[in-house]
């Protein structure tokens, strides 16, 4: 079986006792890693939303975090066996930084 680890890599410093790396930076490292885990979705013909995901790590996956504009893909996730929690806890940029 042929396996590769895909990760997104965020806050790289951040093993680093100061600076933290301030939220912007982290945003922008999880936009530029998250424009290549989309490439490898699409290529494997799943779409890059959060059933692409479910359909990625079906064999392991049973709940998934959700940003609450996605809540509607709710009941397509169920059929595929993955029970969907909208939260608030997402942080797309500055301004609604929550958790």
């Amino acid at each position: 079986m042929s396996y590769a680890l895909v990760a997104l890599v965020t806050d790289y410093d951040c093993w680093k006792p100061k600076p933290q790396p301030v939220l912007e930076e982290v945003i922008a490292n999880v936009k530029a890693a998250s424009e290549s885990a989309g490439a490898l979705m699409r290529a494997q013909g799943w779409p890059v939303s959060p059933v692409g995901v479910a359909r990625a790590y079906a064999p392991w996956l049973s709940t998934l975090l959700l940003a609450r504009e996605d809540a509607a893909c709710a009941s397509e996730l169920a059929g595929l066996g993955v029970r969907a929690v909208p939260a608030d806890v997402m942080m797309p940029d500055a301004a609604r930084e929550i958790a």
